[in-house]
C-alpha cells in the first residue's frame, strides 16, 4: 500500500473586487508566470462536491475555527470525466495540506451514491480511508462549488496564486456530473477570492504586492460561503 504524502503549506485568502482584482492581476504579470494548467486566459474550470455528515461536522468546526480540521470533495476540472480526483484538505493552525486520489467516474458515482462497496479491492489508502470514514459516519454529498481559477507561479517560496472567479453553487443539488445543473452566484458578480500559497516563506516581492489595497483577508473558505449561501436561502424557504 502507498504512503500518504503530507506537505503542508501556508495559505492565505483574500476577497477582492473586480478593480482590485485588475490591479493586483497586472502587478503580478511582471513577476509571476501562468499556472501551465491554464487554458484560454490562463483560466480553467474547476467543480467540487464536498461530503459532510448529518450533523453538518466540518462546515460547523470550520466556522468555529478549530486549530485541527479536515474535509473530503471529489473534484473535476474542465467538466472532464477523465480527469476526477477525491481530496481531502486538512488544516492544522496556519498551515494546511491536500492528499489527492484519481478516481474513475464509476466510482465517484459509487461515493456520490453513498455505495462504497466497489473499494474493497482498492488499495490507495485514502480511498480505503474515505471509503471506511463515508461507512462509520454516512457522509453525504453535501454542497457543490463551481468557479473559473486564474493560476501563477514564482518558484522561490514555491509561490501559487490564484484568483478564483464566478463563484457559483447549487441550491439543495448534488448532481455533480450534470452539464445542465442550475447555479446561482454565490458571491456576486464584482466579487473573487485571491489565494496565496506557499512553503516555509513568502517572498518579500509577493508580500509587497499583498499591501494594503489589495481585497479584504479573510479565513472563510470556498466550502464554507456556499454553504452558508444554501442555508440561508434554504430557511428563507421555510
Amino acid at each position: 500500500m502507498n504512503e500518504v504524502k503530507m506537505n503542508y503549506r501556508h495559505e492565505l485568502k483574500y476577497l477582492l473586487d473586480m478593480s482590485e482584482y485588475h490591479v493586483l492581476r497586472s502587478r503580478m504579470a511582471a513577476i509571476l508566470k501562468p499556472d501551465y494548467h491554464g487554458g484560454r486566459d490562463n483560466r480553467y474550470h474547476i467543480r467540487s462536491v464536498y461530503f459532510d455528515d448529518m450533523k453538518n461536522t466540518d462546515f460547523i468546526t470550520k466556522l468555529s475555527g478549530l486549530a485541527e480540521r479536515k474535509k473530503y470533495r471529489i473534484r473535476m476540472y474542465d467538466s472532464d470525466e477523465s480527469l476526477i480526483r477525491l481530496e481531502k484538505k486538512i488544516k492544522m493552525n496556519d498551515v494546511s495540506c491536500k492528499q489527492s486520489a484519481e478516481l474513475t467516474k464509476h466510482e465517484a458515482d459509487s461515493f456520490l451514491e453513498s455505495d462504497t462497496d466497489i473499494f474493497s479491492e482498492n488499495d490507495d489508502p485514502l480511498v480505503r480511508e474515505f471509503a471506511l470514514t463515508n461507512h462509520k459516519n454516512l457522509l453525504k454529498a453535501n454542497v457543490i462549488t463551481d468557479y473559473d481559477r486564474e493560476a501563477y507561479v514564482f518558484n522561490p517560496g514555491n509561490v501559487r496564486v490564484t484568483f478564483d472567479i464566478n463563484l457559483k453553487t447549487a441550491l439543495l443539488n448534488t448532481d455533480f456530473f450534470s452539464r445542465n445543473l442550475p447555479m446561482i452566484p454565490a458571491l456576486g458578480s464584482n466579487r473573487m477570492i485571491l489565494e496565496v500559497k506557499y512553503d516555509a516563506f513568502l517572498p518579500s516581492v509577493i508580500s509587497d504586492l499583498l499591501s494594503p489595497g489589495s481585497g479584504i483577508q479573510m479565513s472563510v473558505s470556498k466550502f464554507a460561503l456556499c454553504k452558508q449561501f444554501i442555508s440561508l436561502n434554504d430557511w428563507e424557504v421555510q
